[in-house]
């Protein structure tokens, strides 16, 4: 290569690496701006939203902030206020309410695969729109007097075993007055023999897009570069604020559709001794857990998450009589379906309807205001009506038992 060349090449190089480290810093500045005061780093947000986990498979990755702020995780991977990252320590007149359970719990919208979204518009929720939350307000009503204070540690995917080993995990370090799971919807509908939940989940975990490419090359470069964090966040909620916005001018085409569509059977199939296998793990993982609530004298409320599937659909108005047709087109997977199906006939057996501490929530099927936003997430109603059939629960065990708000 001719003198003049390789200077030209030099120079240019140069000039590049002077330019991209200049919109790097633009990016980085930017970037601290945004996150100035919530103790993240880029590391964390250009992160996925779990992380691995030894124990539990994955969990919430602390100090996670949502890009729109609607929620973070604190330094104990709970959902909390934007900010708010430090767990408190706990006073003596304070009572602490402990929730586990999936998405449902934890605050989570209409799936944004497929068509619910479409159909609903409904978003995930903020911290302050979840069931938490409400339940906190709630309680603090009922209690004027003493300082309630409510943690949600529920996570996307989480069966009945993960709950119950968070528990754990967060026993250990903190002392909780009451602890309420919702929980069975994410639990595995069929088991290999010798398969237990917690291998099914690690399978399903290394199955996730961001373990392969391009998923994990483009998380390596948003976690090291603030202008490629900043580019695919930018494009990411561009698409879906735009999804939304065209859904709204159009005045949602796609419920139109399927309201207008029948609701099909649902398919059960036939009997699967693999999805015994897996009833049976579920209320294995159930005993253990209370057990051990038990032995430690908590009060405590488990609840078999709502589904779709057992829906009334003479109840729904327009916008879910639309989620349960999608859902019976596009959905309607007969393990799945017959896995819940034992599920409930088992818990009924089991605990039948007057338990206080083992509630089905079949009120969920006959309600007449909307329930779902998609197969199990909630409408904003419904997180409401959860808060308060929660509190009640509480209110009425903590009533007859030693374990009261100081």
């Amino acid at each position: 290569m001719p003198s003049r060349l390789k200077k030209q090449f030099f120079y240019t190089i140069i000039v590049w690496t002077v330019l991209l480290s200049t919109v790097e810093l633009g990016f980085r500045w930017l970037f601290y701006s945004q996150t100035k005061g919530f103790h993240t780093s880029l590391s964390v947000q250009g992160n996925t939203i779990q992380e691995g986990d030894s124990t539990l498979v994955f969990k919430n990755r602390p100090f996670y902030l949502d890009f729109d702020r609607k929620f973070q995780y604190n330094e104990v991977s709970m959902k909390v206020e934007p900010g708010n990252v430090s767990m408190p320590a706990k006073a003596n007149n304070e009572f602490w309410v402990l929730l586990l359970g999936g998405s449902a719990m934890e605050g989570m919208g209409s799936n944004k695969d497929g068509e619910w979204l479409d159909i609903t518009g409904q978003a995930d929720y903020p911290w302050n729109e979840s069931i938490p939350y409400y339940l906190e307000k709630y309680l603090h009503k009922v209690y004027p007097e003493k300082k309630v204070k409510v943690f949600n540690t529920a996570a996307s995917s989480y069966t009945l075993g993960q709950s119950f080993l968070r528990y754990r995990e967060l026993a250990k370090k903190f002392d909780f007055d009451f602890v309420v799971s919702l929980d069975g919807q994410n639990d595995p509908p069929a088991l290999q023999n010798g398969e237990t939940s917690i291998d099914y989940m690690k399978k399903d975990w290394e199955k996730r897009p961001s373990k392969s490419f391009p998923a994990s090359w483009l998380l390596f470069l948003t976690q090291r570069s603030a202008a490629v964090y900043q580019l695919k966040q930018q494009f990411f909620h561009w698409r879906i604020n735009r999804r939304s916005e065209k859904n709204i001018e159009d005045s949602f085409p796609r419920r139109k559709f399927w309201e207008n569509q029948p609701i099909l059977a649902f398919n059960t199939g036939k009997n699967d001794e693999g999805v015994d296998r897996a009833v049976a793990s579920y209320f294995s993982s159930l005993e253990q857990f209370d057990r051990e609530l038990r032995s430690e004298q908590k009060n405590h409320l488990f609840l078999l998450q709502p589904h779709i599937l057992f829906r009334d659909s003479t109840r729904v108005g327009k916008k879910e009589r639309a989620v349960l047709s999608y859902f019976s087109a596009y959905n309607n997977d007969p393990v799945k379906n017959n896995f819940m199906i034992k599920q409930r006939d088992e818990w009924r057996k089991r605990f039948g309807a007057t338990d206080s501490q083992f509630v089905l929530l079949s009120q969920a099927d006959t309600l007449s205001e909307e329930v779902f936003v998609d197969y199990c997430h909630l409408s904003s109603s419904m997180n409401q009506f959860m808060a308060r059939f929660i509190g009640d629960k509480i209110v009425s065990q903590v009533a007859t038992s030693t374990n009261q708000p100081n």
